[in-house]
């Protein structure tokens, strides 16, 4: 599952020129809402991996990109959550306050379309889930976690982590994470 949801490997090996111009302010803008509308961050890593998956099918340049991250967002949420979005309309307010013009029937035809160009597969194991499990058959401690984490956001930032699994990436985060605190053995 972890192979089959993952963006194409074309993408991953060979990105295309303009990916770095749009994928990191997409994914900080990304963060930013997430954080903003008190998501979890289950809901963060998802919507970045359908939102690599959305850009390795190709998109029409950065006027809708943003927009297209920000639908990500939101069917991450709607999947990951328990209540993700009761009221809509303010999160459409929450992005237009970040300066995305979007309205209402605009927005859905976006999701629509993303969830489209993903054939409607959003299960995916993300790092965090990964993480958890590596955490919870050890006991390590918040510290440990808690860099761990911060590791694993910079590396879904990074589209060269793009090309190792989201169990390698989570091994990675702790290990590092374990390293930092002077954990050497493991």
């Amino acid at each position: 599952m972890e192979v089959r949801l993952s963006p194409h490997s074309v993408y991953i090996n060979t990105p295309p020129p303009y990916l770095e111009e749009y994928r990191i302010p997409c994914i900080n803008f990304m963060r930013v809402i997430t954080r903003e509308a008190f998501l979890r961050l289950e809901s963060f890593f998802l919507a970045v991996n359908i939102f690599d998956r959305v850009l390795a099918k190709g998109l029409d340049g950065l006027n809708g990109t943003r927009k297209h991250a920000l639908a990500c967002l939101l069917v991450a949420a709607k999947y990951v959550e328990r209540n993700p979005f009761s009221n809509i309309p303010a999160y459409i307010h929450l992005a237009q306050s970040k300066g995305v013009s979007v309205g209402n029937d605009d927005f859905k035809a976006c999701e629509r379309k993303v969830l489209a160009m993903v054939h409607f597969d959003l299960g995916w194991p993300t790092p965090l889930a990964f993480l958890k499990r590596y955490l919870k058959v050890e006991d390590h401690g918040i510290q440990t976690r808690i860099v761990a984490t911060y590791l694993l956001e910079i590396m879904v930032s990074s589209h060269s982590f793009l090309r190792h699994l989201p169990s390698v990436q989570a091994a990675t985060a702790l290990h590092f994470s374990r390293c930092i605190e002077g954990k050497h053995q493991w």
